[in-house]
This record gives structure tokens, C-alpha cells and sequence, in this order.
């Protein structure tokens, strides 16, 4: 995992964490150095290597089961 990968994916983890729901990719881009482009780009790879998984109904980015 890159630096930017971990850093998205603990964000993603900690959001979870406080409020109990999945950011968006426009919420996780709104963070500082992040723009929606990248972070879509960012979150494809870590759904390619098997952190996150795309729930099919919405288009939110959530963990996967097999990484908690």
C-alpha cells in the first residue's frame, strides 16, 4: 500500500469509526491534498487489492470483510 493509499484508507477507517457509515468519495476528497479524481483513482486500487469492496446498490466505497 502507498503512503496516499494508507493515508485514505485509515481515513476511511476512522470516518467509519466515528459517525458508522461509509464516506463518499466527494467527502473523502474534501480532505487537504485530495481532489475527487484522485481519490476515485485511489480508491479503485484499493478495491483492486482487496481493502475495499463497492457495494453494489450505492456508490460508496466500504471495507471489506476480509481485511477487518
Amino acid at each position: 500500500m502507498t503512503p496516499n493509499q494508507k493515508k485514505v484508507y485509515n481515513y476511511i477507517l476512522a470516518y467509519h469509526e466515528k459517525k458508522g457509515e461509509r464516506p463518499s468519495t466527494r467527502t473523502i476528497a474534501a480532505q487537504p491534498g485530495e481532489s475527487h479524481p484522485a481519490t476515485h483513482g485511489t480508491c479503485k486500487r484499493l478495491v483492486e487489492k482487496g481493502y475495499l469492496q463497492i457495494r453494489p446498490i450505492e456508490s460508496y466505497y466500504e471495507l471489506s470483510p476480509f481485511v477487518r
